[in-house]
């Protein structure tokens, strides 16, 4: 990592209890390199090995990387939630249960190379290292897959270390930047849902997709899937006092708002198994399961 200092190394990373939990795993040694890159099949570029010697993953200070074409979070830059560990032990890390191998066997994300970083989407659109040009022990371009666009690539870097110089303040794009809680933007009047059924991706298989529409000059989601049980039989779909609500004919209501949408996307993307209607009805009614009378509001089916 030549062409970066060390003074800015040492203030890459954000400070916060979240990094620490989700994140940041125990200080980074040989031994663990070598086994990680074994199991990825890729060797890591020596950037990113430098970077996780300072913090072995982590929530960096500047967090958001221009593009110069629009994608399903801003016309303008890709924002990132926190960058992958070297290890195992945490679920976000790069060989970790929300880790590269998770996103491409799971999701159906393209076999590429690593995806080391995820962005406030809850999963739905990545940063990779792209070993496609250079092979399996060359030096990745890093890129931006984008699954609510058909997994669209954008790239982003020649190198990891140019990615690094890239990143910007998330406040440079007029939004507001918080390691615990990133800009989410719920306008309920502007969201529209549908079920529909991904065959091709049996990790996502049937799921309610919810399409949000930006005001000008606003950054944040466009697109969203959430897994939905194989077996739900979906009578309908409204807007209700601020609320997305699902009447299903044979599981009761769920409703979706704004202060249980990330938690319940997070939970529903942590179901690893292609056939698991059950853990799914179990999320739904963890953090979504509603009572009451949901249409009083226009349907949106």
């Amino acid at each position: 990592m030549s062409d970066l200092s060390e003074p800015d190394l040492n203030d890459f990373w954000e400070e916060c209890d979240y990094a620490r939990e989700a994140y940041e795993l125990p200080p980074l040694t040989d031994r663990v390199t070598q086994s990680v890159q074994e199991q990825l099949g890729f060797r890591l570029p020596p950037a990113y090995i430098a970077l996780m010697r300072v913090q072995n993953g982590g929530i960096p200070r500047k967090s958001a990387f221009p593009t110069t074409t629009p994608t399903s979070w801003a016309e303008d830059h890709v924002a990132i939630t926190g960058i992958m560990g070297i290890g195992d032990t945490k679920e976000y890390s790069l060989c970790g249960e929300l880790g590269s191998q998770f996103m491409m066997s799971e999701w159906g994300y393209p076999q590429i190379g690593v995806y080391f970083a995820d962005c406030p989407s809850a999963g739905h659109d990545m940063i990779c290292l792209d070993y496609r040009s250079c092979g399996p022990s060359g030096e990745p371009r890093v890129v931006h897959v984008d699954q609510s666009n058909d997994f669209e690539i954008t790239h982003l870097a020649d190198d990891f270390s140019s990615f690094l110089k890239g990143l910007v303040d998330e406040a440079t794009f007029d939004s507001e930047d918080d390691c615990d809680d990133v800009t989410f933007i719920w306008r309920i009047e502007n969201i529209s849902a549908q079920i529909q059924n991904l065959e091709e991706v049996p990790s996502i298989g049937r799921h309610l997709l919810l399409t949000q529409s930006l005001l000008a000059g606003e950054t944040g989601w466009v697109q969203m899937r959430l897994r939905v049980p194989s077996n739900w039989d979906v009578d309908k779909i409204a807007l209700s006092d601020g609320a997305l609500v699902l009447q299903t004919h044979n599981a009761g209501a769920y409703r979706v708002i704004r202060d249980n949408i990330e938690t319940l996307g997070g939970a529903l993307l942590a179901v690893q198994e292609p056939n698991a209607d059950s853990v799914l009805q179990s999320v739904w009614t963890e953090h979504a399961a509603f009572d009451g009378d949901p249409f009083t509001e226009r349907n949106v089916k």
